[in-house]
């Protein structure tokens, strides 16, 4: 049966700075450029399923805010040239949402986000998106956190009651409440996040364990911990699979956690096994931080392809 992807969550404008170094406290520096691009991890995850899935495919819903303003317009027109179905995307009175990106030579990043219309989409907009959505195909939904929170606990329960897929990137890092928890099927936090929603720094098999079951304990069903250049973990109540990051030429590591997100969804559509899943998702998140900016360098299933063909030795392996 054909499945359908909605992905719930923040849509911005990127102002993004390339710069020799990340400034200090204090500091002055000269940029080496400047750029407006498409963001909001969760415009990134849509556009990332979109270049994955190419002409033809599934389903691909966008549920999100935007502002009544030249930004909004470009974002919501990006996304439905990227083939992405914008009928759940309306218009609030506040102003799209922006992020702030330095980069710096190494492709190290700092954000800073201002929410906007982001944080007006509560549940009484996204109900009508899911009274209609989850009557047709099984559906695999992605949630990030740049939106209110009560309503990603209000969609993750409604579709995991209704038998979907939820899979929750906790960024910016908050409480997951009780009451919800166990509505999550994977929860994918990177190092740093990982580390404020359990008090431990995920830098070693043994930390990622013992971070892994803090989670688990709230009743998530799997913990997929996103650590970079060092690969990924996903750590089951049974079992735990490590696969190494791909060997690329960093550009930009802006997005990688939502392209390997978008990929993981993509693979779980396409009936892969876990450690298969985890493979395609670490080589998503890889290949797209070879090129600047968010949008703009997550790659298509051809390219992944090659990367998996390229590499055949990386694999997820059962520790």
């Amino acid at each position: 049966m054909s499945i359908q992807f909605l992905v719930t969550g923040s849509i911005n404008m990127d102002l993004v700075v390339a710069t020799d170094h990340l400034p200090k406290t204090g500091e002055t520096t000269t940029a080496l450029q400047f750029s407006t691009l498409f963001g909001g991890k969760g415009a990134n995850q849509a556009v990332a399923l979109g270049r994955l899935r190419g002409e033809n495919g599934p389903s691909i819903y966008m549920a999100g805010k935007i502002g009544p303003d030249d930004w909004g317009i470009q974002c919501k027109k990006n996304l439905i040239e990227q083939g992405i179905d914008c009928s759940y995307v309306g218009i609030s009175q506040a102003s799209t949402g922006i992020a702030l990106i330095e980069v710096d030579s190494t492709g190290n990043n700092r954000i800073i986000v201002v929410p906007g219309a982001n944080q007006t989409m509560d549940t009484t907009w996204t109900k009508p998106c899911l009274d209609t959505l989850l009557t047709e195909q099984p559906m695999i939904a992605l949630f990030q956190f740049e939106v209110p929170r009560e309503t990603v606990a209000y969609c993750a329960q409604r579709i995991h009651k209704a038998g979907g897929i939820v899979i929750v990137d906790p960024a910016p890092p908050d409480t997951i409440g009780d009451q919800w928890a166990t509505s999550i099927d994977y929860l994918t936090p990177n190092q740093r996040e990982t580390e404020a929603l359990t008090g431990h720094y995920p830098d070693s098999p043994e930390a990622v364990d013992r971070a892994a079951r803090v989670l688990l304990s709230k009743g998530i069903k799997n913990v997929i911990i996103k650590a970079g250049a060092s690969g990924a973990w996903l750590i089951t109540h049974d079992y735990t699979l490590y696969c190494p990051a791909f060997p690329v030429s960093v550009v930009d590591t802006t997005a990688a956690g939502d392209s390997f997100n978008a990929g993981f969804a993509w693979a779980l559509g396409e009936h892969k096994s876990l450690p298969e899943a985890l493979r395609y998702a670490c080589a998503v998140g890889s290949l797209s931080t070879t090129s600047m900016g968010a949008q703009k360098a997550m790659p298509d299933a051809n390219s992944v392809e090659a990367l998996l063909q390229a590499w055949p030795k990386i694999a997820s392996r059962q520790l």
